[in-house]
C-alpha cells in the first residue's frame, strides 16, 4: 500500500483532482513522471486510482488504465477487496460497467463480505440501473447468491432501509421515496428466479415472506 505521506500530499492531490475532471493528459504526465505510481496502487482512502476513476465514471480515465496500463479489470486493491465493477455498481456507473466488461472483467465476482455487484448496486437505489444490469449482463442469478451474513441483495438492501442506513436516507439532498419501490421489485425478482436447489428456494421463500418492506 502506497501511504501518502511517501508520495507526497500535492500529487496525491494533483492525481485527485485530475481523475475527478477525467483529464487525461494530466494524468499520463503524473504517471509518467512518478514511477512509484501505478494506476492500481492501493493508497488514499482505500482504493487504487483504477477503482477510484470508476467510482466517479471518469470514462476515459478508466480507458486509459486498462488498455494502456494494462491494469487488471477484476483487481482488488481497494478497501474490502471491492472490485471496480463493485466501485461502479455503488454509484450507478453503467457506461463504465459496460467499459470493464469489455476488458474481460467478472461482473459476478464478490468482495471480501461476499457481496456481488447486485448488492452493491442497492446501494445506489436506482432502480433503472439495476433493471439495465440485470437484463443486459444476464445477471438474474446472483439475486439468489447470499453475503457473509447470509443476505441476498433483496435482504441487504432491506436491511439498510429498516435501519435508516440507506444513501439516499442519509444524504438530504437526495429523495428515498423510490426505494420501496425497489425493494418490491427485488422481491419479487428473487421469488420469481429458479434455482437449482428446491430447499434452498424453499428456504429463501420463507425469509421473504416474513420480511417487511
Amino acid at each position: 500500500m502506497l501511504e501518502e505521506n511517501k508520495v507526497g500530499f500535492n500529487l496525491m492531490y494533483a492525481l485527485r483532482c485530475a481523475i475527478q475532471s477525467d483529464n487525461l493528459p494530466q494524468i499520463v504526465k503524473i504517471f509518467a513522471e512518478h514511477k512509484c505510481l501505478t494506476p492500481d496502487s492501493y493508497f488514499h482512502g482505500g482504493s487504487s486510482a483504477l477503482h477510484y476513476a470508476c467510482s466517479i465514471g471518469a470514462v476515459d480515465c478508466v480507458n486509459y488504465f486498462l488498455k494502456v496500463c494494462k491494469c487488471n479489470p477484476n483487481s482488488t486493491n481497494s478497501q474490502y477487496g471491492m472490485a471496480p465493477v463493485h466501485m461502479a455498481a455503488i454509484h450507478g456507473k453503467f457506461e463504465i460497467i459496460s467499459l470493464l466488461h469489455e476488458f474481460k472483467a467478472d461482473l459476478r465476482q464478490v468482495d471480501n463480505e461476499e457481496e456481488n455487484i447486485l448488492h452493491k448496486a442497492v446501494l445506489c437505489g436506482d432502480i433503472n440501473f439495476i433493471q439495465m444490469i440485470m437484463k443486459v449482463y444476464h445477471l438474474e442469478s446472483l439475486l439468489t447468491l447470499p453475503d457473509k451474513n447470509s443476505n441476498v441483495p433483496f435482504q441487504f438492501l432491506q436491511e439498510l432501509v429498516n435501519k435508516g442506513l440507506h444513501p439516499k436516507q442519509l444524504c438530504k439532498d437526495t429523495p428515498d421515496n423510490t426505494l420501496p419501490e425497489l425493494l418490491g421489485y427485488l422481491k419479487t425478482k428473487t421469488e420469481e428466479y429458479p434455482t437449482k436447489s428446491k430447499r434452498y428456494f424453499y428456504q429463501l421463500r420463507l425469509l421473504l415472506k416474513t420480511s417487511i418492506i
